[in-house]
């Protein structure tokens, strides 16, 4: 038996925070456009992305000023953050080996921060 996808998403939405980074734009339809967004379950960053490293960072800051944990987990690229120097944090290297979207047309740039074990569409 395979993996029910909608099954695995309902479980992957419930009790998650999603913050957008918004944009006033007139030509969008509903007069925004999306800039960013994170996706949080509990502890752990699921999904970061960004148009720009300033927008990742303030939706960093969003999670931050509302979070209870004292520790959160997420995959990023390494040297994007500067609390990487923190001799309090703890990072290991990790290899991404499989996708559901073809790895050269992921724009990487602006990926900040990468659920390990869920596929990116």
């Amino acid at each position: 038996m395979g993996l029910n996808r909608a099954a695995f998403l309902d479980y992957l939405i419930k009790n998650t925070k999603i913050f957008v980074a918004e944009n006033e734009n007139d030509e969008a339809v509903d007069g925004k456009t999306i800039e960013g967004y994170i996706a949080t379950k509990n502890d752990r960053i699921c999904a970061l992305y960004a148009n720009s490293v300033s927008i990742a960072h303030s939706l960093m800051r969003k999670f931050l000023h509302t979070t209870k944990f004292s520790e959160i987990t997420f995959c990023t690229k390494n040297e994007c953050w500067d609390i990487e120097r923190n001799p309090s944090t703890v990072s290991k290297r990790i290899h991404r080996r499989h996708t559901r979207a073809v790895p050269s047309t992921i724009k990487w740039d602006r990926v900040y921060a990468v659920n390990v074990g869920v596929h990116i569409i």
